[in-house]
Order: structure tokens, then C-alpha cells, then sequence
């Protein structure tokens, strides 16, 4: 058997060694336990933040009941009502002013909610809208008004009385059969 003896000088560096070994053993400890603690602590934030948006759905799950059993209706989601919304300003579009559920009147305008505030004149009880471009507005407006013949519109006097429409039927008739004249043609 072999027997190592060391000199002082490699006892010195062994024990140097053995000392720096330690303490590196020591550091990676204390790191990993540094980030053990981090971990711990990041799933004590996530659970303290699920709670919260748990008792915020119990909140709004009550709420839905509320709605559903007091109004027989359920409540929009703000996604649902955020992509439901109309301008305000400038929608454009034919409007029905109605009462007793029948259209009592037929209109347009290019910012339709203004126009309904200054119908002080006629009685209805709701309003109904159609968006359209403004460049729409007369033919739609007119087919609406030759359809439903609503009683506040003005009519025409004579042999056969007619509702007044920005637009005759014949003259509806006569830029349908031009439209398609050029659809067949390859136009607009």
C-alpha cells in the first residue's frame, strides 16, 4: 500500500480547495433554495389572483341569475355589447316609428337618432333602424314606404292615392332593370 504525504504546501491547497468547494456547495444551496422561494411565492401570487377572479365570476355568475329570473332575459357579455354598437353619431340608415306594433311611419337620414328627436309631431311608441350607405337611402327608404304603406307618411291625391316616396315604383323598377342591364354586361 501506497501512502500519500503530503507537503505542507499541498495540505494548504487541498484544505483551499476543500474551503471553495464548501462554499461553492453553499451558493448553489442558498440559490436554489432562493429560487425554490421564488417559485413558492409566484404560486402563492397565482393562487391569491385566481381567488380573486374566482370570487369575481361567483359575482357575475349571481348577477346573471338575477337578470335571468327577474327579467327573463340574460345579460350581454361587454365583448357582445361592444360589437353590438351602433354609431352614434352620423349612422346612417332608414328608420320605423312604430305604435301599437305597426309602422306608422318610414324615414331616412344620415345620423338617424337625431332625426328620430325631432318626430315631436307623430306618435309611436319604438323605433326600429336598417343601416345603409347614404347612397342607398332613397331606394331603400321608398321600397320600405311602397311596402308597408305607413299611415304618417303623406299620400298622393287622385284616381289611385299612393304614399310620397323620395322614389315612384316605376322609377325603382326602372334603375333595377339598368342595374342588372350592367351586371349582365360584366359593369356594376
Amino acid at each position: 500500500m501506497i501512502r500519500w504525504n503530503p507537503t505542507p504546501e499541498q495540505r494548504r491547497q487541498s484544505v483551499q480547495k476543500g474551503i471553495a468547494t464548501r462554499r461553492a456547495n453553499k451558493a448553489a444551496r442558498e440559490a436554489a433554495l432562493l429560487e425554490d422561494m421564488s417559485s413558492v411565492d409566484n404560486l402563492k401570487l397565482q393562487i391569491v389572483q385566481l381567488e380573486q377572479r374566482l370570487d369575481c365570476l361567483k359575482g357575475h355568475e349571481q348577477l346573471f341569475i338575477a337578470a335571468q329570473s327577474l327579467t327573463n332575459k340574460t345579460l350581454l357579455s361587454h365583448e357582445q355589447i361592444v360589437n353590438g354598437a351602433m354609431k352614434w353619431d352620423g349612422f346612417c340608415g332608414v328608420y320605423f316609428l312604430v305604435k301599437n306594433r305597426q309602422v306608422v311611419y318610414v324615414g331616412q337620414s344620415k345620423n338617424v337618432f337625431s332625426r328620430i328627436t325631432k318626430h315631436t309631431d307623430k306618435d309611436f311608441d319604438s323605433v326600429a333602424c336598417v343601416p345603409c350607405l347614404a347612397e342607398s337611402l332613397d331606394v331603400l327608404e321608398s321600397l320600405y314606404i311602397h311596402l308597408l304603406q305607413p299611415t304618417l307618411n303623406g299620400s298622393t291625391t287622385g284616381k289611385r292615392p299612393m304614399k310620397l316616396a323620395p322614389l315612384r315604383i316605376d322609377e325603382i323598377l326602372k334603375k333595377m332593370a339598368l342595374h342588372e342591364g350592367r351586371a349582365g354586361k360584366g359593369g356594376k
